[in-house]
């Protein structure tokens, strides 16, 4: 199961060597969220982000098949106008934000 651009499955293919599996097959869903949920309810496999489905591994209803991640191809950035750099609540969410990413990157190894 894989979402529409297919190219996670197909670098992890590659990445591991998986000859012979065409990663380009099966079922799609619109974004990453769906073969998650498929994949729970038994739908088949999926490749997820351990910091969105910790939850679900914690619980059971998820299991990691292979130790073998793959680096992202995508990431995420907080920006905003230099004009906020100061502001206090600006400076309150960009440390929030921080240690909650710092936390989940830490339970995710």
């Amino acid at each position: 199961m894989h979402d529409e651009r297919h190219n996670e499955w197909l670098a992890w293919l590659e990445k591991y060597r998986a000859d012979g599996i065409r990663g380009n097959k099966g079922a799609i869903f619109t974004d990453s969220n769906g073969a998650i949920h498929a994949a729970i309810a038994c739908h088949g496999v999926a490749l997820a982000r351990k910091s969105l489905v910790r939850s679900e591994l914690d619980d059971g209803r998820l299991t990691i098949l292979f130790d073998a991640p793959l680096t992202p191809e995508y990431a995420y950035y907080l920006v905003y106008p230099n004009e906020t750099l100061d502001n206090p609540s600006a400076i309150l969410f960009r440390k929030w934000i921080m240690k909650n990413v710092m936390q989940s990157l830490a339970s995710s190894r």
